[in-house]
C-alpha cells in the first residue's frame, strides 16, 4: 500500500510540473506562430562578459513608448545600448517578447515528453505492479 501512495504522489508531481510548462509552451507557441516582428530600441544591456557560460541578465528595451525586458544569456548575440533590433510580439500577451530565432519546440517539447513518460511509468507501477514489492 505504501508503494502505491508513492507512485500516486510521483504521478501527481509530474502532472503538477507539466501544467505551468504547458501553459508557458502554449503562450510561446502562440507568439511564435501568430506574432509579428517589431522593432524595439535597447535601453540597457547587462554586462555578461566576465560571467560563466551560464550567466544571464535582463536586457531592457522600449516598444511603443513602454519599457520591457527580456532575458539574455552569455552566449547571446552582443547588443549595445541604442541598437534597434527585431523581436517577435503578439498583442494578446502584451509584455512577452521572443527573439526571432527562438522556437518553443527546442526546449519545452522534450521536457514535456520526458514528464509524460515518467508519469506513464508511475501510473504503470501504481496499477500493475503495485510498487517494487
Amino acid at each position: 500500500m505504501k508503494n502505491r501512495v508513492i507512485w500516486a504522489v510521483l504521478t501527481l508531481v509530474c502532472l503538477g510540473i507539466m501544467i505551468p510548462i504547458s501553459i508557458g509552451f502554449y503562450t510561446e507557441y502562440e507568439i511564435y506562430s501568430k506574432g509579428k516582428l517589431v522593432n524595439v530600441k535597447i535601453t540597457s544591456v547587462p554586462d555578461l562578459s566576465g560571467g560563466s557560460a551560464k550567466s544571464s541578465g535582463l536586457m531592457h528595451f522600449n516598444y511603443n513608448g513602454e519599457s520591457y525586458s527580456i532575458k539574455l544569456y552569455s552566449n547571446s548575440t552582443s547588443f549595445a545600448r541604442g541598437d534597434v533590433i527585431q523581436l517577435r510580439y503578439f498583442e494578446k500577451y502584451n509584455d512577452w517578447f521572443l527573439f526571432p530565432s527562438y522556437s518553443p519546440f527546442s526546449d519545452k517539447v522534450p521536457l514535456l515528453l520526458m514528464l509524460i513518460a515518467v508519469a506513464i511509468g508511475c501510473i504503470y507501477y501504481f496499477i500493475k505492479n503495485k510498487g517494487f514489492d
